[in-house]
């Protein structure tokens, strides 16, 4: 038991880690996934917002 008790928040700090890395790698994804857009279609990136208040 006293094993499990010191691996337990071993477990927990690398957990939060990972969820905060996996959030840190989808936030530079999705910037990169929009600047790859306004690259390959300037004209929507301008739109967007004006096409969602119209929809």
């Amino acid at each position: 038991m006293d094993e499990e008790e010191y691996v337990a928040p071993e477990v927990e700090r690398a957990t939060a880690g990972l969820q905060d890395g996996l959030e840190t790698c989808h936030k530079i994804v999705s910037d990169y996934r929009s600047m790859l857009l306004s690259l390959e279609h300037p004209d929507l990136t301008t739109s967007r917002g004006e096409g969602s208040v119209e929809s």
